[in-house]
């Protein structure tokens, strides 16, 4: 015998030695999920579509609105003219600096 065939001997004895009494391991087994019967899927499908049917939602806006027209927030006492003269921005908005100014020198 040659030298390579004495270390190969020796390996393999090495190897029973270090893994005597050792146990072999079980196998984990996966238990598949057995398949859901066609009645159950079509069960579960139209209990879906009665609850879609319950909450439909549609992303076209129809507005509620008055058939005299555009919607206004004025008051009963306030002229339309005033509404649509807001409308077309005839009143131009003042900072704050600016109307304390004019509200000091109306007092006078």
């Amino acid at each position: 015998m040659s030298q390579k065939d004495d270390n190969t001997d020796d390996d393999f004895g090495l190897f029973r030695d270090a893994v005597q009494g050792v146990k072999k391991l079980r196998q984990d087994t996966i238990v598949q999920q057995p398949n859901r019967n066609k009645k159950q899927k079509e069960a579960k499908r139209s209990n879906r579509e009665a609850k879609d049917a319950e909450f439909y939602f549609s992303d076209e806006f129809v507005p509620h609105l008055s058939d005299e027209g555009p919607t206004r927030y004025a008051r009963d006492d306030v002229s339309t003219y005033e509404v649509k003269r807001l409308r077309r921005g005839v009143y131009v908005p003042m900072c704050p600096r600016h109307a304390r100014h004019d509200a000091t020198r109306s007092k006078t």
